[in-house]
Protein backbone atom coordinates (compact mmCIF):
# COMPACT_ATOMS: atom_id res chain seq x y z
CA UNK A 1 0.00 0.00 0.00
CA UNK A 2 2.88 2.67 1.13
CA UNK A 3 4.19 1.86 -2.46
CA UNK A 4 1.25 2.89 -4.55
CA UNK A 5 0.83 6.01 -2.45
CA UNK A 6 2.21 9.10 -3.48
CA UNK A 7 4.23 9.40 -0.11
CA UNK A 8 5.52 6.05 -0.56
CA UNK A 9 6.70 6.60 -4.07
CA UNK A 10 8.67 9.76 -2.98
CA UNK A 11 9.91 7.85 -0.01
CA UNK A 12 10.93 5.05 -2.42
CA UNK A 13 12.83 7.89 -4.57
CA UNK A 14 14.27 9.59 -1.55
CA UNK A 15 15.76 6.29 0.11
CA UNK A 16 16.74 4.67 -3.16
CA UNK A 17 14.79 1.16 -3.33
CA UNK A 18 11.61 -0.61 -1.41
CA UNK A 19 14.18 -2.02 1.32
CA UNK A 20 14.72 1.41 2.73
CA UNK A 21 10.64 1.50 2.09
CA UNK A 22 10.16 -1.55 4.23
CA UNK A 23 12.22 0.10 7.20
CA UNK A 24 10.83 3.42 7.38
CA UNK A 25 7.02 1.35 6.89
CA UNK A 26 8.42 -1.05 9.79
CA UNK A 27 9.58 1.84 12.22
CA UNK A 28 6.47 3.75 11.94
CA UNK A 29 4.96 0.94 12.89
CA UNK A 30 7.04 0.23 16.32
CA UNK A 31 7.11 4.25 16.75
CA UNK A 32 2.95 3.54 16.78
CA UNK A 33 3.23 0.68 19.19
CA UNK A 34 5.75 2.09 21.94
CA UNK A 35 3.43 4.87 22.19
CA UNK A 36 0.31 2.39 22.59
CA UNK A 37 1.95 0.75 25.41
CA UNK A 38 3.18 3.98 26.90
CA UNK A 39 -0.73 5.52 27.14
CA UNK A 40 -1.59 1.73 28.53
CA UNK A 41 0.34 2.11 31.11
CA UNK A 42 0.09 5.70 32.10
CA UNK A 43 -3.67 5.95 31.90
CA UNK A 44 -5.15 3.41 34.74
CA UNK A 45 -8.22 1.06 33.78
CA UNK A 46 -9.72 1.89 37.50
CA UNK A 47 -10.67 5.36 38.72
CA UNK A 48 -8.60 6.71 41.70
CA UNK A 49 -11.64 6.21 44.09
CA UNK A 50 -11.90 2.25 43.16
CA UNK A 51 -8.57 1.54 43.64
CA UNK A 52 -8.51 3.18 47.55
CA UNK A 53 -11.98 2.04 48.16
CA UNK A 54 -10.66 -1.77 47.08
CA UNK A 55 -6.99 -1.05 48.97
CA UNK A 56 -9.19 -0.31 52.03
CA UNK A 57 -11.67 -3.07 51.82
CA UNK A 58 -8.03 -5.25 51.68
CA UNK A 59 -6.73 -3.55 54.95
CA UNK A 60 -9.86 -4.32 56.34
CA UNK A 61 -9.81 -7.79 55.68
CA UNK A 62 -6.29 -7.81 56.96
CA UNK A 63 -6.71 -6.48 59.99
CA UNK A 64 -10.24 -8.33 60.89
CA UNK A 65 -7.90 -11.97 59.93
CA UNK A 66 -5.17 -10.64 62.42
CA UNK A 67 -7.25 -9.83 65.01
CA UNK A 68 -9.02 -13.42 64.77
CA UNK A 69 -5.90 -14.93 64.37
CA UNK A 70 -4.80 -13.45 67.61
CA UNK A 71 -7.87 -13.94 69.80
CA UNK A 72 -7.87 -17.63 68.64
CA UNK A 73 -3.90 -17.97 70.05
CA UNK A 74 -5.03 -16.18 73.11
CA UNK A 75 -7.74 -18.71 73.91
CA UNK A 76 -5.49 -21.66 72.69
CA UNK A 77 -2.84 -20.09 75.23
CA UNK A 78 -5.43 -19.30 77.95
CA UNK A 79 -5.35 -23.20 78.11
CA UNK A 80 -9.08 -23.15 78.97
CA UNK A 81 -9.80 -26.63 77.59
CA UNK A 82 -10.50 -29.94 79.46
CA UNK A 83 -6.50 -31.32 79.16
CA UNK A 84 -5.00 -27.95 79.57
CA UNK A 85 -3.93 -28.84 83.37
CA UNK A 86 -3.52 -32.74 83.48
CA UNK A 87 -2.37 -33.84 86.97
CA UNK A 88 -4.38 -30.44 88.60
CA UNK A 89 -1.09 -28.77 88.75
CA UNK A 90 -2.60 -25.46 89.00
CA UNK A 91 -5.67 -26.69 90.94
CA UNK A 92 -5.05 -26.03 95.02
CA UNK A 93 -6.63 -29.78 95.83
CA UNK A 94 -4.84 -31.78 93.58
CA UNK A 95 -7.81 -32.80 91.48
CA UNK A 96 -9.12 -31.78 87.85
CA UNK A 97 -8.89 -28.30 87.30
CA UNK A 98 -12.11 -28.94 84.71
CA UNK A 99 -14.60 -31.35 86.95
CA UNK A 100 -17.72 -30.61 85.35
CA UNK A 101 -17.10 -32.69 82.30
CA UNK A 102 -19.01 -35.42 82.70
CA UNK A 103 -18.15 -38.22 85.35
CA UNK A 104 -14.96 -36.39 86.43
CA UNK A 105 -16.64 -34.56 89.45
CA UNK A 106 -16.29 -37.59 91.07
CA UNK A 107 -12.41 -38.83 90.37
CA UNK A 108 -11.89 -34.66 91.71
CA UNK A 109 -13.60 -35.68 94.61
CA UNK A 110 -11.86 -38.77 94.95
CA UNK A 111 -8.33 -37.45 94.34
CA UNK A 112 -9.23 -34.64 96.69
CA UNK A 113 -10.34 -37.24 99.81
CA UNK A 114 -6.62 -39.12 99.12
CA UNK A 115 -4.51 -35.95 99.02
CA UNK A 116 -6.26 -34.99 102.47
CA UNK A 117 -8.24 -31.52 101.04
CA UNK A 118 -11.63 -31.12 101.26
CA UNK A 119 -14.02 -31.14 98.64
Amino acid sequence: MAVASEQGVWVKDKLGSEVGLVIVVVGAEHIMLLIKYWLQTAVSVLPQSVIDAKKAVKFRNARKRNSDMRAKKERRSAGSGRFSDIGGKNNNNGGWRNSSVGGLSILNEEVSERSGGGG
